[in-house]
């Protein structure tokens, strides 16, 4: 707008005019705007003279011509005027700026700050900046901007780390103007946020921590995402290439996760801004899932039983969720079967029970290795289970010789539970022929896990003769069922005597011979007396009874020693009976007929009714359990008696279960080792030599003690620096004697 000085129109008094003049200037000329009269009405003396001014202003240059009207008072007197106001173009400029002038935080934004001049304005131009907020933002505006012809230009390069909207006042002074300009500066920034807890199984794969990020200010520009772990290593995160994000957006992102080292991670995304220097970060927790497996163990069932089963119990642990599939591997591959179930569903943390069921009529002890492969993911692990499919064994005592109408004799039975065998054993027997000989056995038989007990089958018979007696035994529950076989003698004698017999009447010294003939091993005494007839005129004087002399026969069982042990021997007592006086040999029979050697003395000298203690040696280098009959045959004569001994040779078994983690961490193979035929003593382990690139600790227990039937256990722990399966060959050696086993496992 252009301003002219201001107009003072004058008032005169004439001929002694006194009073006031009113002035006026309407109507105005179109283009021009005035204020009021600074003065109206005018006061005037007589001849004197009054003054006021008139401003106006106009946006265009021009002449404009104000009517100014003036009316007296009192009286009526009135006059007009003309006033010419002429306005032209001044020196002045005019500022601007050009906003926004965003960018992000760190970085630094641009402004045009631009000084127009206008009617020939030259010189420089002041610039002084004021930042609202008052802090937070440079404006890094120039101090002054010279105009020297036409238009001149400047840069505000404002900078900023606080994130932010600010505005910035530029005010341009110069040639006595002053004007203002400004600009908006948005300092733009970003959040971010990632997805926590995230849970994924040891191995699996497609598992990711979610990231969201969210500009503000209007950030625009690229972030990049890195991860740190803690623990530093077992986890890999992924993050993709810097991110492209608009002013104001949010976007997702995500970086994968990929684990075989379960645990808990802290991982910190930070996302960096570009350009710029932003940078935030946020945190997720990461939980890679694995599970632990443990087996009941020992199971103890019967050969041909029903119902048994290995308890199988599955933990989760760092939040595993899914699916655990069983598998078991038999050490002997044959003879058992196990069936486990299908895939066992598991949730985060929790324990689940699970069984395999066990089903044989092979009786043994088994190593059985269950191994647990979850889903999904690659987490696998395993335990070992020692199984016991019981039996029994039974031998009698034969022969057994008793006199015909006597009482009080009887087969003697041994039964002896093997592989833990418990329960009860029916016995029935069967004779041959299949009269003559009554056989009446017990009620069944309780057993223990390994006890041998004895049993007998009484024997009544008044038929002389030699019966070939089996007796069976049916184990409950199961159905293992053995026999085995004794031969009776129910003795007899025969009588002769001599016949004619001649003698003078008053002779001495003549008698009737007699002959006595022992038939089916008759043994005992035999009273002779005599009838004559007619009843008087001879005396018949017979001798004191008659002894046929006999001998017993016991042994000690059961006996156990370990394979390949000295000194192990089956004691052998002997007692004359009837006065019986010569010698015993001893004779062995096993069976099986194979694997045991038993070594009896010469003949065994014996003195009428004396006891004598006898022994035959023992060797064997092959586990199992024996039944070995020891008969004495007497001499002179044709006595002959055996007894039944139960023998366990001893051995054990080993196996070790094929553990997994990460490069660098210790982990552990447990070792199990069982007692199998009583073994008792203890077992030297060794890992030598171990493969390239593996490192071993010593054994936690070594030797390992085992009782009889019993289990023991030891660790290996072992690292490697580098990724890859080795193969450990322990190997197992017992004493006393000289049982050796090798296992494996494969690690890492």
């Amino acid at each position: 707008m252009l301003l002219l000085p201001l107009l003072a129109p004058s008032l005169t008094s004439t001929f002694n005019f006194v009073g006031s003049v009113a002035l006026s200037d309407t109507p105005l000329p179109a283009g021009l705007t005035c204020n009021a009269f600074t003065v109206t009405p005018v006061s005037l003396t007589a001849n004197g003279t009054g003054t006021s001014s008139l401003s106006c202003t106009s946006p265009t240059t021009g002449t404009f011509s104000v009517t100014i009207a003036g009316a007296g008072s009192p009286g009526t007197a009135s006059h007009s005027t003309s006033a010419v106001f002429t306005f032209t173009v001044g020196a002045d400029f005019a500022i601007s700026a050009s906003s926004p002038a965003d960018f992000n935080t760190g970085a630094t934004g641009s402004s045009t700050v631009t000084i127009t001049p206008s009617g020939g304005f030259t010189g420089a131009v002041t610039l002084t900046t004021i930042v609202s907020p008052s802090t937070g933002l440079a404006a890094n505006c120039p101090a002054s901007l010279t105009v020297v012809s036409g238009a001149v230009t400047g840069t505000c390069a404002p900078s900023s780390t606080t994130p932010g909207t600010y505005l910035v006042t530029i005010t341009g002074t110069g040639g006595g103007h002053t004007h203002s300009a400004s600009f908006v500066s948005h300092v733009g920034d970003f959040t971010i946020s990632v997805g926590t807890p995230v849970n994924f199984n040891s191995g699996a794969t497609g598992s990711a921590i979610s990231v969201s990020l969210t500009s503000t200010f209007n950030f625009a520009g690229t972030i990049s995402l890195t991860a740190v772990t803690s623990p530093a290593t077992g986890l890999t995160v992924t993050c993709p290439a810097p991110v492209s994000i608009t002013a104001n957006a949010t976007i997702a992102s995500s970086c994968t996760l990929t684990s075989t080292t379960a645990g808990t991670y802290g991982v910190t995304i930070t996302g960096a801004g570009s350009p710029g220097s932003a940078s935030h970060s946020a945190s997720s927790v990461v939980h890679v899932g694995n599970f632990t497996i443990s087996v009941g163990t020992p199971v103890n069932f019967n050969s041909g039983a029903t119902g048994s089963s290995i308890s199988v119990s599955l933990t989760s642990t760092f939040n595993f969720a899914g699916t655990i599939s069983l598998a078991s591997v038999v050490s002997p591959a044959t003879g058992l079967t196990v069936t486990c179930p299908a895939p066992v569903s598991i949730t985060a943390n929790a324990t689940v029970a699970a069984s395999c069921t066990l089903s044989s009529t092979a009786a043994g002890t088994y190593g059985v290795t269950i191994t647990g492969a979850g889903s999904p993911g690659t987490a696998s692990h395993s335990a070992v289970s020692t199984v016991h499919v019981g039996d029994f064994t039974i031998s009698t005592t034969t022969p057994v010789n008793f006199n015909s109408g006597a009482s009080g004799s009887a087969i003697s039975v041994s039964l002896t539970s093997t592989f833990n065998f418990a329960g009860t054993i029916s016995l029935t027997a069967v004779t041959s022929p299949v009269t003559g000989l009554t056989v009446t056995c017990p009620a069944p038989v309780s057993i223990t896990a390994n006890a041998t007990v004895a049993a007998s089958c009484t024997l009544v018979s008044t038929t002389a003769g030699t019966y070939g007696v089996t007796v069976t035994g049916a184990g409950s529950p199961g159905s293992a069922s053995h026999s085995a076989s004794s031969v009776v003698h129910v003795g007899n004698f025969t009588i002769s005597v001599g016949s004619s017999v001649n003698f003078n009447s008053g002779a001495t010294g003549a008698a009737i011979s007699v002959s006595l003939t022992s038939t089916f091993n008759f043994a005992g005494t035999v009273s002779l007396t005599a009838v004559t007839s007619p009843a008087i005129g001879l005396t018949v004087t017979c001798p004191a009874p008659v002894h046929v002399g006999d001998f017993t026969i016991s042994v000690g069982t059961p006996v156990n020693f370990n394979s390949g042990a000295t000194g192990s021997a089956i004691s052998v007592s002997l007692t004359s009976t009837f006065n019986f006086a010569g010698t015993v040999s001893l004779a062995a029979v096993t069976s099986p007929a194979t694997g045991l050697t038993v070594t009896c003395p010469a003949p065994v000298s014996i003195t009428a009714n004396a006891t004598v203690a006898a022994s035959c040696s023992l060797a064997s280098t092959t586990a199992g359990t024996y039944g070995v009959t020891i008969t004495g045959a007497g001499s002179p004569g044709t006595a002959s008696h055996s007894a039944l001994s139960t023998v366990h040779v001893g051995d054990f078994t080993i196996s070790a279960t094929s553990p997994s983690g990460a490069a660098g961490t210790s982990i552990s193979s447990t070792v199990t080792l069982t007692s199998t035929f009583n073994f008792v003593g203890s077992v030297a382990l060794s890992d030598t030599p171990l493969p390239a690139g593996l490192t071993c600790n010593a054994f936690t227990v070594t030797p390992v003690s085992l009782t009889a039937n019993g289990t023991g256990t030891s660790s290996l722990s072992c690292t490697s620096p580098t990724t890859g399966s080795f193969v450990v060959n322990i190997s197992a050696a017992g004493t006393p004697g000289t049982a050796s086993h090798p296992a494996s496992y494969r690690c890492c």
